[in-house]
């Protein structure tokens, strides 16, 4: 499919609704606003107020029109899912609004445990993808891109069978470590479950060699 030119705009224009949300408050805010955050929830980056007003928002709107123009120019976006391809048409806006909310909100003084609600946005965005990834055909843009599988169409069914579960159950146990304030195992989470389709795929590629 391909995106409409209106779903374009609408997608590139709400990465840029948070901007609004600077202007409203802008003399509330603070000249250096926090935009970096450790794992306990401490700044630990700070940008100057034009900037995170206007500057991040700019910035996520540039890198959504950039993923939209790299699916529609896949030779393959035709095969590409059509639930994944609405994913990423409004993943990068959700993250916009969400992520610069919270930014402004903490600078203004609220108390906001931002590891809490970016891991459960990362654990949902994980599960919808992890359950889509299995009808994921073949393409050079969406899915797990390795030279096996953009070489062997078996190995990409196969990994993406792999890897929709794992990115399923992964982003399942990221909800629920949240839940429970296990803050520190959810990158170890994320991590294997990315690592464990990619490790697949390539033992699956050194059998089928093997064979041949």
């Amino acid at each position: 499919m391909n995106y409409s030119k209106k779903e374009i705009i609408l997608s590139v224009a709400l990465c840029l609704l948070p901007i609004l949300l600077g202007l409203y408050w802008w003399e509330e805010l603070p000249d250096m606003i926090p935009t970096h955050f450790d794992l306990n929830n401490q700044p630990n980056g700070w940008s100057s107020k034009p900037f995170a007003v206007f500057g991040l928002p700019a910035f996520m709107a540039a890198v959504d029109a950039l993923c939209i123009f790299a699916l529609r120019s896949d030779p393959k976006h035709k095969r590409q899912s059509v639930v994944l391809q609405r994913v990423m048409l409004w993943f990068i806006p959700a993250l916009s609004c969400g992520l610069m909310l919270i930014t402004l909100l903490v600078a203004l003084g609220y108390e906001i445990d931002l590891t809490f609600y970016l891991s459960l946005f990362v654990g949902l965005t994980f599960m919808v993808i992890g359950n889509y990834l299995p009808k994921c055909r073949q393409n050079y843009t969406m899915g797990i891109r390795l030279p096996w599988t953009l070489n062997d169409e078996d190995n990409w069914n196969y990994t993406h069978r792999i890897g929709g579960f794992s990115w399923t159950v992964g982003g399942a146990l990221v909800i629920l470590f949240a839940l429970l304030g296990l803050a520190g195992l959810i990158l170890a989470v994320l991590l294997i479950s990315t690592a464990i389709p990619m490790v697949a795929s390539y033992l699956y590629y050194r059998r089928k060699k093997g064979a041949n």
